[in-house]
């Protein structure tokens, strides 16, 4: 009798650790891309396993995930920037198919590109400036802008010509009045139609 509870004991352990079991679903998105990782219980006994992205309207992505011990990893790409999403992971053992949960989450927005710095260059009744772009690829359109310093905007006749060597952009301003401080300003917007300003 001793034995053969000993051996239903036995079994009863087995079937426990050969169950795999979801610890943890982790999402990191990007603008176009996203990154998802399981931490499964007993990922050993997982034959096979794929993540799964979708978006109500979009073609559902599939990708194969890659073991590292109990960590199941995959990166979906491509998708489309700020746009909700919904993952899953499916699973299989020997003779089981199992599901996650499914979960919501958002890619992030376009990339907006920047101005670090702007240079300068003044005359008399002329001015030199140059600036670039951190993140270029992502720019849509700029503007630039000179007008007297304290006017908002109001007064101005400057006459602005644009050149651009490597990643510089350089504006040549004619029609200042010498004596006379300006105010420099550009406006852009980046891929997504998401603008922004830089000012000096």
């Amino acid at each position: 009798m001793l034995l053969l509870a000993a051996s239903l004991l036995c079994c009863t352990k087995e079937k426990e650790t050969i169950t795999p079991e979801l610890l943890a679903f982790d999402i990191t998105p990007t603008p176009f891309s996203v990154t998802l990782k399981a931490k499964i219980h007993n990922a050993k006994y997982i034959k096979e396993a794929t993540f799964v992205v979708r978006n109500p309207g979009d073609t559902t992505i599939m990708r194969p995930a890659t073991f590292s011990g109990d960590t199941l990893t995959a990166t979906i790409e491509p998708l489309h920037p700020n746009r909700g999403y919904y993952a899953a992971l499916l699973w299989a053992t020997a003779n089981v198919e199992y599901s996650s949960p499914t979960y919501r989450f958002y890619t992030d927005p376009y990339p907006m590109p920047r101005i670090p710095s702007m240079t300068i260059t003044p005359g008399a009744y002329d001015a030199e400036v140059r600036f670039h772009f951190l993140d270029e690829e992502y720019l849509r359109d700029y503007w630039f802008y000179c007008w007297k310093e304290g006017t908002g905007g109001a007064y101005n006749t400057a006459q602005t010509s644009y050149v651009k060597e490597g990643n510089e952009f350089i504006c040549t301003v004619t029609n200042l009045e010498p004596e006379t401080f300006y105010d420099f300003h550009v406006s852009y917007s980046n891929v997504g139609a998401i603008g922004n300003e830089y000012s000096m």
